[in-house]
């Protein structure tokens, strides 16, 4: 169950960063948990169906 709500703070983390910054995703990716890019653009497209850049537009 923690491990369930860890995924879900750092996603809801990494989407306000995505959403209402402009650091490099990389960045965001190490600030927030996921470690790498790649890794965070998988939890996104599964929780979101977009990946990061795809958000970061849409907010813009």
């Amino acid at each position: 169950m923690s491990e369930i709500f860890e995924l879900h703070a750092w996603l809801e983390a990494a989407r306000m960063a995505v959403e209402t910054s402009n650091a490099p995703l990389g960045r965001i990716a190490g600030e927030t948990g996921f470690g790498d890019p790649g890794r965070m653009r998988r939890a996104f497209m599964r929780s979101f169906g977009q990946p990061p850049r795809a958000l970061r537009r849409a907010a813009r």
